[in-house]
């Protein structure tokens, strides 16, 4: 049974389709990306970053992600950033990360009417997916072509291959930016609990998503 929604309520009944963001929202990707950050961190002679602070920090892109933990960093650091991090990460997608309570059954139900729109890059995205045995109608990744999130575009884009319209569908997501990328399609959006999101509808839990989402049959 759906628990209450904390903050306005936004349940129309008419939700057909599922959309979801994926770091932070369906899969715990933190602890791996943490560590990586570390071995950049390593290699540039930075302090550690703690796994709090890089929960609050990703999905904005990795030259963001760098200087968002790192601060001020030269043109060559930060390549030698990214060139570590894309090793070590690619190296260790899921050794300390985890999918959220319940997703699995949520993505089961819900993961062929919708799909994944994300900032990640598919050569980490795809991987992560098969590795999951998670099922989606569109997966939509970071580097597909798209102007990546807070724009719109990818989840547009989305909506269009499931050929879904924004009137029947819900974006669900744990940053500010999946909200804005929501609201510039017209699609409803909800946050999950341990999110960052202000202001707007907050699941008590992914489960939620079963009884508020009415697949089309």
């Amino acid at each position: 049974m759906c628990g209450p929604l904390k903050g306005e309520s936004v349940v129309n009944g008419s939700w057909r389709y599922c959309f979801f963001d994926f770091d932070g929202t369906l899969f715990d990707s933190a602890p791996d990306i943490t560590r990586s950050l570390n071995d950049v961190a390593a290699h540039l002679d930075r302090e550690e970053v703690e796994l709090d602070r890089v929960r609050h920090v990703i999905g904005g892109g990795l030259g963001r992600l760098l200087t968002d933990v790192f601060g001020e960093l030269t043109t060559e650091e930060i390549r030698e950033g990214r060139r570590i991090f894309m090793a070590s990460y690619g190296n260790g997608l899921w050794d300390l990360s985890r999918p959220y309570r319940d997703a699995h059954e949520v993505v089961r139900v819900l993961g062929s009417y919708g799909g994944v729109v994300s900032n990640k890059p598919r050569r980490f995205l795809d991987p992560l997916i098969r590795h999951l045995q998670w099922e989606f109608g569109v997966v939509v990744a970071g580097d597909d072509g798209y102007r990546r999130k807070p724009s719109g575009a990818g989840l547009k884009a989305a909506l269009e291959k499931v050929g879904a319209t924004p009137e029947v569908a819900v974006y669900v997501g744990d940053r500010p930016m999946d909200h804005a990328a929501a609201m510039a399609c017209g699609v409803d959006f909800l946050t999950v609990e341990w999110g960052t999101c202000v202001g707007v509808p907050s699941l008590d839990g992914l489960e939620d998503l079963i009884a508020l989402v009415r697949p089309p049959i």
